[in-house]
């Protein structure tokens, strides 16, 4: 049987390959085209005698929220559990903590596969070597600010930090990626392959913007030149340029992950199954929490939250926000599908404003006269309670404030609704009679117990916290997503493999404030399922940020899956006294 598969393999493999290179951290060989996207990947190789950790502990074999993928069916690899300290004698080679054990100390980590030995079948997928797995991490160009601290970031660059040697000064995320580098690569398993970061910096046109052709041309550079088996979106601009280059990647059977600050469809993610991934939950999922939200907290009860020119016991009345920034239609179909679905619950929408900008905490563009008009309706018509399911401005606030009208401000799980920066720019007054219910968790604060600082520290001391907040910690979840992807596919590293261990995840709700509920449901390609509730507290400061104001948690930080929340009005779980701060900023490096 050996002789014949090794007669296959010289039939069918590409003559071009060679022999992995000994030090992983220069392999540079790249690994054959893919194959057709509607084909799985060459997936040979007997496996049936190697005895690898079983991920079943929490990566359940088929006891997952969507089983597996339904495009191919790849035989069990994970025998019981008992193979986590070593085959035999064999000693444990990544550093497992808990009990049960896990990758690391981040209970979103996978349970332990503390040694592998074996055959991980050489080249399964481009991107991927008997020794290597390439990923590139794609940046803005441009100048960045990090605390005090500015950095001008290089232009139409790929950078191989294996082969590039530590400088002194170096632009900063460079620095940033080194660390982490070392850090999955040394808690996650990965079977005896070393995950190589590539750092790509964007082009510009002749006119020094960034558009849907520079983005596609960087992505065919970096995909020549590479050939990546994923690729990470880091960054924060122009979000239609940006799907452009994701687009390319999936075209040619590239990975990626990312959870920029616009949230996403689910349409886009079924558009390439199992190849574009996100730790952030879709617009759907979003829609769903809200819904379900208004539904069994604010239909049918009085209002208990309003201020001036409302007042408390009001029958409510509602009102709508939303964008009309072409920019984000997926926002305006998001908005208008929960108008859709409150109705069925008795909530009768009495009056709609919209704003022509989305995402601008100051908006230079448009003058406040959109705002006055509509908050004088709103005021008029008596509109208690305004749901704003996603998307954020600053006008409207300011334009309520003014005219002494404060009802009260329903949001939904945006991200940029949710962190303090962004809630800071609001009508304080206006912003204290608001709440959010949110897919964000609780984030401690940093250099306390934060899962993504604790982390970092092990591989670097020297950075400055500006550093490992703005720069290394918005960067973690995707990371851990990606090498979460890979240690559950197995040995055998495809698009296919790493649909399926993903599926494989058990649908369990969150046992810490700190952590979701992250499960992968049937043609699911996010992780966050569930939500918790927040309200807007103008005069308290969170330990991230010198400016009064901040988001609090009710229930202590409790979070809810399956739409399922707490009985009572909106107010009815506020507890002034004992709902925490969340520390979110949302404060990511800007790049302009």
């Amino acid at each position: 049987m050996l002789a014949i598969g090794t007669v296959i393999a010289l039939l069918v493999l590409p003559s071009a390959l060679t022999t992995p290179q000994a030090n992983p951290s220069t392999e540079l060989e790249l690994a054959p085209v893919p194959p057709n996207t509607k084909t799985p990947p060459l997936q040979t190789g007997n496996l049936s005698t190697l005895a690898l950790g079983n991920l079943s502990t929490g990566l359940g074999a088929g006891a997952g929220g969507g089983g597996a993928p339904t495009t191919t069916t790849l035989p069990s690899l994970l025998p019981p559990l008992g193979a986590v300290t070593g085959v035999g004698s064999s000693p444990i080679e990544k550093d497992c903590v808990g009990n049960p054990p896990r990758q690391t100390e981040d209970p979103l980590s996978p349970p332990c596969v503390g040694y592998f030995q074996g055959n991980n079948d050489g080249a399964t997928y481009q991107g991927v070597t008997g020794s290597t797995i390439r990923i590139v991490l794609y940046y803005n160009t441009g100048t960045y600010q990090v605390g005090n601290s500015v950095y001008v970031a290089p232009v139409n660059t790929i950078i191989n930090l294996d082969q590039t040697p530590y400088q002194p000064g170096e632009f900063p995320y460079l620095t940033v990626d080194r660390a982490w580098e070392r850090y999955f690569n040394s808690r996650y398993q990965t079977y005896n392959r070393h995950i190589a970061f590539y750092l790509q910096f964007e082009s510009y046109d002749a006119n020094s913007n960034r558009t849907t052709a520079t983005r596609e041309a960087d992505a065919a550079a970096v995909y020549d030149e590479v050939r990546p088996f994923a690729v990470l979106n880091e960054n924060q601009l122009n979000q239609d340029a940006d799907q452009s280059y994701l687009d390319y990647m999936a075209q040619h059977g590239v990975l990626s992950f990312g959870s920029g600050p616009e949230v996403q469809s689910d349409e886009l993610y079924q558009r390439y199954p199992g190849l574009e991934w996100s730790y952030q939950a879709t617009l759907e999922q979003l829609d769903r929490n809200f819904d379900a939200y208004v539904c069994q907290k604010v239909v049918g009860q009085p209002t208990d939250d309003g201020g001036a020119g409302v007042g408390d016991g009001q029958p409510r009345k509602f009102g709508l926000i939303e964008t009309t920034d072409p920019a984000f239609p997926s926002y305006q179909h998001a908005a208008q599908q929960v108008a859709s679905a409150i109705e069925g619950c008795g909530v009768k929408i009495a009056d709609t404003a919209t704003y022509a900008y989305n995402g601008e905490t100051i908006d230079e563009r448009t003058t406040p006269e959109y705002a006055i008009d509509a908050m004088s309706r709103f005021a008029a018509d008596k509109i208690t309670t305004i749901l704003w399911p996603i998307g954020m401005e600053t006008k409207f606030s300011a334009e309520a404030e003014t005219l002494h009208y404060d009802p009260e401000w329903v949001l939904g799980g945006d991200p940029e609704q949710a962190w303090i920066d962004t809630g800071q720019f609001q009508n304080q007054s206006e912003w204290s009679h608001a709440w959010t219910i949110t897919s964000d968790v609780y984030y401690p604060r940093l250099a306390s117990n934060e899962v993504c600082y604790e982390a970092y520290r092990t591989v670097d001391i020297q950075a400055s916290n500006d550093d490992v907040q703005l720069l290394a910690c918005p960067q973690y979840n995707d990371l851990r997503q990606l090498f979460t992807g890979i240690q559950v596919a197995g040995p055998i590293l495809g698009r296919y493999s790493v649909d399926e261990g993903f599926h494989a995840i058990p649908d369990k709700p969150s046992t810490s404030i700190e952590e979701p509920a992250c499960y992968y449901l049937a043609n699911d390609y996010t992780c966050v399922k569930d939500a918790t509730v927040e309200w807007w507290d103008a005069t308290e400061s969170s330990s991230q940020s010198d400016e009064p104001g901040c988001w609090r948690m009710i229930d202590r930080g409790q979070r809810f899956d399956n739409q399922q929340f707490p009985p009572g009005n909106l107010a009815a779980q506020q507890v002034p006294a004992d709902d925490q701060c969340n520390n979110d900023t949302g404060t990511e490096s800007i790049a302009g």
